[in-house]
């Protein structure tokens, strides 16, 4: 919650100065819904960013968990 909460309040700082590189950090502005709906795709270096964060999360998380061997009783 922390983290969704820090990005939004990284989109809204970027927001206000007009800097666009901030949009490459937070995920609020990867799929934006008028450009969907103009151009009818997405923009692909932006969802290709949010793909592979998914998925080194995803691996991350896996290999964290391995880790982590708590005994049950």
């Amino acid at each position: 919650m922390g983290l969704v909460f820090g990005l939004y309040v990284i989109n809204a700082f970027g927001g206000m100065i007009g800097d666009d590189k901030l949009t490459y950090i937070t995920p609020f502005k990867h799929f934006e819904v008028n450009y969907i709906v103009t151009h009818a795709a997405i923009d692909l270096p932006l969802a290709l960013i949010s793909v592979w964060a998914i998925i080194i999360s995803v691996l991350g998380s896996y290999i964290l968990y391995t880790k982590r061997d708590i005994h049950s009783v």
